[in-house]
């Protein structure tokens, strides 16, 4: 038989876990993707430096399904970071990027 402890303990990891769930599934991580020279390779470029982006195209990977629960947070995540990256652009009298595209499949 169980402690009352070790229940309330118990219940506190299920409930951090069923927390952490909801926050992937609700909060998901979309990263922007370069190249790994050499390579038909397209991976985070936090994770990988080495990895290049194209200068005119904005490629992004979201990392979860995208649902009701969601498609909200992932689309002004997406605009986000596409308003920033065009005033970076244009401080650095740089050409604005032309194309976005979004990789959303299965790994």
């Amino acid at each position: 038989m169980l402690s009352l402890q070790t229940w309330i303990l118990n219940m506190g990891y299920v409930s951090i876990s069923f927390a952490k769930i909801l926050l992937q599934v609700t909060r998901p991580r979309v990263v922007l993707l370069g190249n790994l020279s050499r390579t038909t390779i397209y991976t985070n470029i936090q994770q990988y430096p080495e990895a290049t982006r194209l200068l005119d195209l904005y490629l992004l990977r979201v990392d979860c399904a995208i649902h009701f629960s969601n498609s909200n947070y992932v689309r002004e995540r997406i605009r986000r970071w596409l308003r920033d990256e065009e005033e970076q652009l244009q401080e650095k009298n740089l050409p604005q990027t032309e194309f976005l595209i979004v990789e959303m499949s299965r790994k």
